[in-house]
């Protein structure tokens, strides 16, 4: 879903604009509006950062380095976007001096908000191509190139079904709790700690699914034939998906 924005909800009718069929709620499909936000731009020209690509297919409209789907995202709940917002998660600490801004336990540095699979300098959530092997991620079973498919790989997860996936959603199982106060996050049963799907090998911070080197073996994942370090090789361990 990279280049479209999540949080957007112009005619604020609770429907995110991708969602709705009539975004600026003027009558109109939006199949057939050349307006779909009604701010007077046709919807084929409108490129803000002036980059060639248009808003619509852009996913930095601003042009500031920033995804337009963290930008738009409000971590703590406050009413104003993390792109406006001087301290995201609400915990005292300006995100200009906070290790880890959106309070989601994950230092920023390691936060896959900002990761980049192919080190090509552009974030995976808005690079087009993040394993860079050449099929664009719409078309990619596995934007990653981890060997997991998308759709059952953690990485790209959507709990809740909400078209966030959990890394960018601040409430991965819709239940009211923001993750970084939910002792649940995926709203399975299991107490995060408990849970598979956190589960940190190497007791870094990080869960496995998130670390590229579970065990701390110097190995990165992708080419470490036992991931978290318990001497049964990945081909046969049932607690390594």
């Amino acid at each position: 879903m990279k280049g479209i924005d999540l949080y957007s909800d112009v005619d604020r009718d609770g429907i995110p604009d991708y969602l709705d069929s009539d975004d600026d709620n003027d009558g109109i499909q939006d199949f057939r509006d050349h307006d779909d936000n009604g701010d007077g731009i046709p919807d084929a020209k409108q490129d803000k950062d002036r980059d060639g690509i248009t808003d619509y297919l852009d996913a930095d409209d601003d042009g500031n380095g920033v995804a337009d789907a963290l930008e738009r995202r409000d971590s703590d709940g406050d009413g104003t976007p993390d792109g406006q917002d001087k301290d995201d998660d609400n915990d005292g600490v300006a995100d200009a001096k906070d290790p880890d801004s959106d309070g989601d336990g994950i230092p920023d540095n390691l936060d896959p908000d900002f990761r980049d699979t192919d080190d090509d300098s552009v974030p995976d959530i808005m690079d087009e191509d993040d394993d860079n092997n050449g099929t664009p991620d719409h078309l990619d079973a596995d934007d990653d190139g981890d060997g997991i498919p998308d759709d059952v790989d953690p990485d790209t997860r959507d709990t809740d079904g909400d078209g966030l996936p959990d890394f960018l959603d601040p409430d991965d199982d819709n239940d009211g709790i923001p993750d970084f106060q939910d002792a649940d996050q995926d709203g399975d049963g299991v107490t995060d700690i408990y849970d598979f799907d956190y589960k940190d090998s190497d007791l870094d911070g990080l869960p496995d699914y998130l670390d590229d080197d579970d065990d701390n073996d110097g190995i990165p994942d992708k080419v470490d034939a036992d991931d978290d370090g318990d001497g049964i090789p990945d081909v046969l361990d049932l607690d390594n998906r």
